[in-house]
C-alpha cells in the first residue's frame, strides 16, 4: 500500500470548535459570536463618547491615538477569549497499486531469434532485451499508462524474490540503460542507487568506481566493499560538507554489499516462480493491490508445485 502522510497546521479558535453545555444540552459554539460582537460592539460606542468628550481638552489627534490603543486592547482580549490556538493535523492517504514482477533468471539472457542476412547471432536481442524494448516503448507505454490510475512497484525473481523494488507513479520511466543496469542486478548501480547527480557523476569519474579492463561488476564489488572508508569514498565526497549525505549512504551500502551479492547470486541461481511469487503475495498481502503482473519465460527449474497451490 502507498502511504502519503502530509503534516497541515492550521489556527483554530478553540472556544468556537467546542459545543456550549446549556442545562446538560449542547448548544452551537457560535454562541459565543453572539455574546462577544455586541460587547465588542458597545466597547466602541464607549471608546468613541469617552475620547469626544476628552478630546476638547487634550486635541483631537491625541484623543484620536488613545481611543484607538483602548480599543485595540479590546479586541486582543476578545481574541483572546476564542483561545487561539495552532493545531496540527496528519492526512494519511492510502492508495492501491499494481505489482509487476520481472523474471531475471539465467534463461532470460537466451536468444529465441533466428540469424538473418546481415544479422550475426552476437546482434539478435535476448529475452530480457525483449522485456527492456517492451518497458520502454512509448508507443505502448505500459508502464505509463498503469501509473494513470495506480503507483507500479516493480520487483525481480529467479531462484527467489528480490525484496528490492522500484516504485513508478506520477507518469515515472526509466531508460533503456537504467533498466538494463537494474534487470541486470548491477551492484554498481546498487552502490550509486539514491545518491544526488553530482556525487553520482563524482563516483564515476573516480578510480575508486572504475571497473578494471576485462573484469566485471561482480569483481568490482568484491573488491570495493574490502576497501577502508578512505579508500572506497572518492576523497571530493568525504571532505565536502554538501555531500555528508551521500557519504553516508555509501558507507552504509559498502556495509550491506556482502548480503546484497548474496542475494544476487540466489536471484540469478535459477528460476522459481512459484516460491517467488508466494512470496509476493506474502509481502504485499496486507496492501491494496490491484493487480500482479508477471513478466516469465515460463521456465522454472526450482521449486515445488506445492507453491503453485
Amino acid at each position: 500500500m502507498n502511504d502519503q502522510t502530509t503534516e497541515q497546521i492550521e489556527l483554530v479558535l478553540r472556544r468556537l470548535a467546542e459545543p456550549v453545555n446549556i442545562g446538560g444540552k449542547e448548544v452551537d459554539p457560535r454562541l459565543w459570536l453572539a455574546v462577544l460582537i455586541p460587547v465588542l460592539v458597545a466597547g466602541l460606542f464607549y471608546v468613541i463618547w469617552m475620547y469626544f468628550r476628552d478630546g476638547r481638552a487634550v486635541g483631537w489627534p491625541w484623543a484620536t491615538f488613545l481611543a484607538s490603543l483602548r480599543y485595540l486592547v479590546y479586541l486582543i482580549l476578545g481574541g483572546v477569549f476564542l483561545l487561539p490556538a495552532l493545531q496540527a493535523w496528519e492526512t494519511s492517504e492510502a492508495r492501491s497499486k499494481v505489482i509487476v514482477v520481472i523474471d531475471v533468471s539465467g534463461s532470460m539472457t537466451s536468444i529465441d531469434d533466428l540469424p538473418t542476412a546481415g544479422v550475426t547471432p552476437e546482434q539478435l536481442p535476448t529475452r530480457l532485451d525483449k522485456v527492456v524494448g517492451f518497458l520502454t516503448s512509448e508507443r505502448i507505454a505500459f508502464l505509463k499508462r498503469l501509473q494513470d490510475t495506480n503507483p507500479v512497484a516493480v520487483y525481480r525473481f529467479g531462484g527467489r524474490l528480490d525484496e528490492d523494488y522500484k516504485l513508478f507513479e506520477g507518469g515515472k520511466v526509466a531508460s533503456a540503460a537504467e533498466w538494463n543496469a537494474w534487470l541486470q542486478m548491477d551492484p554498481r548501480e546498487w552502490v550509486l542507487d539514491g545518491l544526488s547527480p553530482e556525487a553520482r557523476e563524482i563516483c564515476l569519474a573516480s578510480a575508486e568506481f572504475t571497473i578494471a579492463q576485462g573484469a566485471t561488476t561482480v569483481n568490482w564489488a568484491s573488491e570495493w566493499r574490502a576497501l577502508e572508508e578512505d579508500r572506497a569514498i572518492p576523497r571530493q565526497i568525504r571532505d565536502e560538507e554538501r555531500f555528508q549525505q551521500d557519504k553516508a549512504k555509501l558507507v552504509d551500502k559498502q556495509k550491506k554489499l556482502e548480503k546484497r551479492l548474496d542475494v544476487r547470486q540466489q536471484v540469478l541461481s535459477g528460476t522459481n516462480l512459484g516460491d517467488s511469487l508466494l512470496a509476493l503475495v506474502n509481502r504485499e498481502g496486507n496492501n491494496m493491490v490491484q493487480g500482479i503482473v508477471v513478466i516469465s519465460d515460463g521456465r522454472s527449474n526450482q521449486g515445488a508445485e506445492q507453491a503453485f497451490q
